[in-house]
């Protein structure tokens, strides 16, 4: 009989211990991966639409680099270009939504990048990697996205090996 308690106390503490070890690892994957909160802009912004000479340079850019056709075509990336006023206002510009292997012109995106303008003119220069990699440099490359990292990671995980095209 006392075997069966010690049996039975032992399975208790084995158990015990599995559930806080979940739990433990649980509250760590919460903090590696679930740290942002969504913040909702209900503003309505102004854009101003990119040059046709713009829109053709960026889009040839775009479709002859190498990491369009990883784009998930569930999840598409959006490219907005911004410039500033000269009060320092941030002015929004068009931009174009790269689905897999193509320029898009409907859908939600899942991954959102801001360009400085000013960056429109080495694209015909660079290859696309290189002009982001460069803006990300000077703080000039923004990122937004309405899914956490661990959502990012698996909704995009064909596109890892260009992370360094992104900067990230």
């Amino acid at each position: 009989m006392v075997k069966k308690e010690k049996i039975c106390n032992k399975k208790k503490i084995i158990v015990v211990l599995a559930v806080l070890l979940v739990l433990t690892f649980g509250v760590i994957i919460k903090s590696l991966f679930f740290t942002g909160e969504v913040i909702a802009n209900t503003q309505e912004v102004e854009i101003v639409p990119l040059t046709q000479e713009e829109i053709q340079l960026i889009g040839r850019t775009i479709l002859s680099s190498e990491f369009v056709e990883d784009v998930p075509s569930k999840y598409p990336i959006a490219l907005r270009f911004f410039s500033f006023s000269q009060s320092g206002e941030k002015i929004w510009r068009s931009g174009f939504l790269i689905g897999e292997n193509q320029l898009l012109t409907s859908g939600d995106a899942g991954v959102y990048l801001s360009l400085n303008s000013k960056y429109i003119s080495e694209f015909a220069q660079s290859n696309i990697c290189d002009v982001i990699r460069v803006a990300n440099v000077n703080g000039d490359l923004g990122f937004d996205s309405p899914y956490n990292k661990a959502s990012l990671l698996l909704k995009y995980s064909g596109m890892v090996k260009h992370r360094d095209c992104f900067g990230f």
